[in-house]
């Protein structure tokens, strides 16, 4: 686990299999929901925001790897290894790849396969070995001293300063069907962080 990137920085997703019958697969866009079989899972999002399709998550992913690896080589290599036990479901931004725009605030949602961790019972464990990754980034994080809750999610707040900006970070996580059910969300303000808290807050599980 404590090579588990999951949170901060993708890597690119493979399907993966859980304590379920049926594979994991990538879910459904339809309109303004995402669905996903597995998770019976189904949230809903404003669509001025752009989705992001595999070939977006795998450049994001890429491009966060070789951050790390020139903060921590060592630690980049380990990333390598975490990807095969992760699946990236949905990523969404307010602004289209590459706008010209200081920051552009995103939600990704991954789900991590739980099965050589079987001490990771719940969102909370699953956190605490993603804050002790994130510190070994070399990356110039601070972290909430406590875990929040949002509809079943534990969460997680981080700060990132990196190139003048003060960059922030939720992550949510609940322990679903033998994988880390993640949301990623990044933003610099408040009504940012509005609008990403409403995708979260409208995720409903059967």
């Amino acid at each position: 686990m404590k090579a588990s990137l999951f949170l901060a920085f993708l890597l690119f997703a493979c399907i993966a299999f859980g304590q379920k019958d049926q594979p994991l697969t990538f879910g459904e866009l339809q309109g303004d929901q995402y669905s996903n079989e597995y998770f019976d899972l189904i949230l809903k999002f404003d669509t001025t925001w752009f989705t992001m399709d595999q070939e977006q998550l795998k450049a994001m992913t890429n491009a966060g790897k070789d951050l790390i690896k020139s903060k921590n080589a060592e630690f980049g290599e380990m990333l390598d290894l975490a990807m095969l036990q992760t699946v990236y479901l949905f990523g969404l931004s307010q602004y289209e790849q590459g706008a010209p725009v200081d920051y552009n605030p995103s939600f990704l949602m991954l789900a991590e396969n739980l099965s050589n961790a079987p001490g990771v019972k719940k969102g909370e464990d699953y956190l605490f070995h993603t804050k002790n990754a994130l510190k070994q980034t070399g990356m110039d994080y601070t972290f909430g001293e406590e875990y929040d809750e949002m509809n079943g999610f534990a969460v997680l707040s981080a700060e990132l300063a990196y190139m003048g900006m003060k960059i922030k970070q939720h992550y949510a996580t609940k322990v679903v069907n033998g994988y880390a059910l993640s949301c990623i969300l990044s933003f610099t303000d408040d009504s940012q962080q509005a609008a990403l808290y409403e995708i979260v807050k409208s995720i409903k599980m059967k």
